[in-house]
């Protein structure tokens, strides 16, 4: 069964980032939508509250196969669900 692999391992992307995509699916502050026809202009995240609980993640991981694993990947999970590849990011803004 593939894993994750520890972070920093890999090469960095072009703009000097790692692991930016296809370890860990990654939990997304947004809501889920369908699409983005009412989605905030302004870049932040879509928090308006819909029916159900699920939320987007990004990126891919090594779940997936590897035409989903890039930055603009997008799937819904729910909102409770846990995963040993659905993970998060730790950023500073």
């Amino acid at each position: 069964m593939p894993l994750t692999h520890p972070v920093g391992r890999k090469k960095a992307n072009r703009f000097g980032l790692y692991d930016m995509s296809g370890n860990v699916l990654e939990w997304c502050e947004d809501h889920w939508h369908a699409d983005y026809k009412e989605a905030p202009k302004d870049g932040r995240a879509w928090t308006e509250k819909v029916e159900d609980a699920h939320r987007v993640t990004r990126g891919g991981s090594w779940y997936n196969y590897d035409i989903n694993c890039r930055v603009s990947g997008r799937d819904v999970v729910n909102a409770d669900g846990r995963d040993s590849y659905i993970g998060y990011r730790l950023a500073r803004y």
